[in-house]
């Protein structure tokens, strides 16, 4: 297995509750994750720093330590000299209550969880549940749910929607009370009780200092000091929110679409965002929830975007300037569903580079669409078997005419049935960029309706996903097959897929995480299976779409309210390394290599099919790689020999043997 690293961005908002931190800094539960804020500082803690979940609904200080508590109850400790967290209990999880936002308190070493509709207890210092209860006085927590809760001195007060609670407790030692599970051991307490903890919060609400106050709402954050006001509510990484489209740029790095209209462009470590926002009758969550794939990139820095019934826009400079704008009710020749409102599920490349294709939706059969780049559009009108055109696939045959694969869907409706769509053209290129001679052969075999499509280069073929399939085209048999074995891929809903340079299928799904197929052998209906969720790293098992940068070596992951991105040397493509076009010449550091000072000696920028031997001054090999020790181009050696002790300090030699080149070099090591 290659060595994964995880890195997310998120959205930090809506802010649910919040500490003071420090001196002058604030640790914030919010839909992002958990944020430290400070006029100095601002970190985001994630799924892949130990919270294993990214959606924070509450934060409180213990005797035990900072304890966060996500929507469901998981709660982690936050270890504060690793800047990390540890997840002490996740039993609440099972259950899927919603925890009650900002409602935690705590005294002694118990913990207070009010959910939609129970109470539970826990005990921090044994790191388990005491007790959960469904039932106070005469009421119902499931009917009457718990809203707040307030601790002073031994007595807990809880209010529920129409009346407050109160019993006396034994903080000390909660698990002797055999009373606590009696609903009659709780007192109504009279209408005139006053505790401000069991009042709603107001909507701006502050958290005060040593140093200021911090004045929130659950979008915004401002420091307060005497008459100093200062906004701290936006990161430098990401201000983008309500994902759902995910694609790579060919030079390497990602662009998103959102549902109100922006999308940005990134390195996955930074985003930012273009001005562009659309407007109008749009219906901005159908672009999720129909799992639209309109977004396309092209090498040269254009991008295509289709948002939602407001017509077709080409940027340029990945993003950041718009050249061209195909909008309703100007005489272009797509389909308008309903008047001046266009809808296209999908969009792609053109396959020779030269614009983009889409397919318009219509009741007499989807048109398909051909956009230039210098701004013309041509359609190829109602050649549909279906009157809606989904995920996409271009190709130039042998012959020079454009093969485009096209999943279909009866309707509008996400679980409407499909069928793929082979359509065949002349080279627009002969014919005015005009599409013409369009023969279409329909090959059924998806239900529900594909929601994503991508074409495996390693075995030739083109694999569709819907919310319960998964399926290739076999063009041999002219069928969609499903593979006869999955393992591991159970109830998931699929929301998308695409493909890395070895031919690894890497599947979103809405409900258990990320998949990444492999093929057993060169079969692909038998395909092994990783999953990843986000006790793994991943942001939200939630997955809106997928997109694999071999250029990065990244496998990006869409989600509602940010993005993930797995690290792996077996995606980054190696087919340029060590040839005579190489931007990048093999290199090899540290040099000296100081084992234990270093963790490793790396060699990169090689060819993937390389072998690397490492030699001592007489010429005795002392470690072999090949295979998936060289993923990615790359190998990292420890300084130890094939015995697995470490090698005496001295001069060593290093030799790449790639088909068609030879890499030599010398290192020191220094113990």
């Amino acid at each position: 297995m290659a060595a994964e690293t995880w890195q997310s961005t998120s959205n930090p908002f809506p802010i649910y509750d919040g500490i003071p931190y420090g001196d002058e800094g604030v640790m914030l539960a919010t839909g992002g994750g958990v944020r430290y804020r400070s006029l100095a500082s601002d970190e985001m803690y994630h799924s892949e720093d130990g919270l294993e979940t990214s959606r924070i609904l509450g934060i409180v200080v213990t005797k035990g330590g900072i304890l966060s508590i996500s929507e469901f109850g998981q709660i982690a400790v936050f270890i504060d000299n690793k800047r990390s967290w540890r997840v002490m209990n996740r039993s609440y999880v099972e259950k899927k209550a919603r925890f009650v936002p900002g409602s935690a308190v705590s005294k002694d070493f118990v913990l207070v969880l009010p959910f939609e509709d129970r109470l539970a207890f826990f005990d921090i210092r044994n790191e388990t549940s005491i007790m959960t209860i469904d039932r106070i006085g005469s009421k119902s927590l499931a009917v009457d749910g718990v809203s707040r809760v307030a601790v002073r001195g031994d007595t807990l007060y809880v209010r529920l929607k129409s009346d407050v609670y109160a019993r006396k407790m034994d903080w000390a030692d909660m698990m002797k009370d055999a009373r606590l599970s009696d609903p009659a051991s709780w007192e109504k307490q009279s209408g005139s009780l006053k505790i401000k903890e069991l009042e709603n919060r107001d909507s701006i609400w502050s958290i005060d200092t040593e140093q200021g106050a911090f004045e929130m709402t659950d979008q915004s954050i401002h420091y307060v000091k005497g008459s100093q006001r200062q906004v701290l509510s936006s990161r430098n990484d990401i201000n983008l929110h309500s994902f759902y489209e995910l694609t790579r740029m060919s030079n390497g790095g990602f662009i998103t679409a959102t549902t109100y209209g922006k999308f940005g462009a990134s390195e996955a470590s930074h985003w930012w965002h273009s001005s562009f926002a659309y407007e109008g009758h749009g219906s901005y969550e159908a672009a999720s929830n129909l799992r639209m794939k309109t977004l396309s990139t092209l090498p040269n820095g254009y991008i295509f975007f289709h948002p939602w019934g407001q017509g077709f826009f080409i940027f340029d400079k990945d993003g950041s300037e718009m050249v061209h704008e195909f909008k309703p009710g100007e005489g272009h020749c797509f389909d308008e569903f309903v008047v001046n409102f266009p809808i296209a599920f999908s969009s792609i490349p053109a396959p020779d580079g030269s614009g983009f294709l889409s397919a318009s939706l219509s009741n007499d059969g989807y048109s398909l669409l051909y956009f230039t780049k210098n701004g013309e559009v041509h359609c190829a009108k109602n050649i549909g078997s279906e009157m809606s055109g989904g995920p996409m696939h271009a190709k130039v045959d042998d012959d020079g005419s454009w093969v485009v694969y096209v999943g279909t869907k009866e309707g509008l409706a996400y679980g409407d049935a499909g069928n793929l769509d082979v359509v065949r053209f002349s080279n627009p290129k002969d014919y005015g960029n005009e599409l013409v001679n369009v023969t279409v052969k329909t090959v059924k075999g998806i239900h529900p309706s594909p929601s994503d499509a991508v074409f495996d280069p390693v075995g030739n073929r083109l694999w569709m996903v819907s919310s319960s399939m998964l399926v290739y085209y076999d063009e041999e048999s002219d069928t969609l097959v499903s593979p006869s074995s999955i393992n591991g891929v159970l109830g998931a809903d699929f929301t998308s897929i695409d493909v890395d340079n070895h031919g690894n299928l890497w599947v979103g799904s809405s409900n258990q995480g990320a998949f990444r197929l492999s093929p057993k052998g060169k079969s692909p209906d038998s395909l092994s299976t990783i999953r990843y969720t986000t006790k793994n790293g991943l942001f939200d098992d939630d997955v809106k779409d997928v997109a694999v940068d071999p250029v990065l070596g990244l496998a990006c992951f869409a989600h509602e309210n940010g993005i993930s991105c797995c690290r792996r040397k077996d995606l980054k493509e190696t087919k340029a390394n060590m040839t005579d076009s190489a931007a990048v010449n093999v290199s090899a550091y540290p040099i000296p290599f100081r084992p234990g000072i270093h963790k490793n000696f790396v060699i990169e920028n090689m060819a993937e099919n390389s072998t690397v031997s490492i030699y001592n001054r007489g010429g005795s090999l002392i470690r072999y790689f090949k295979g998936e020790d060289v993923y990615g181009g790359r190998i990292e050696w420890d300084g130890k020999g094939k015995d697995g002790k470490l090698v005496v300090p001295g001069v060593y030699y290093y030799v790449i043997n790639a088909p068609s080149k030879t890499k030599k070099g010398k290192f020191i090591v220094i113990r």
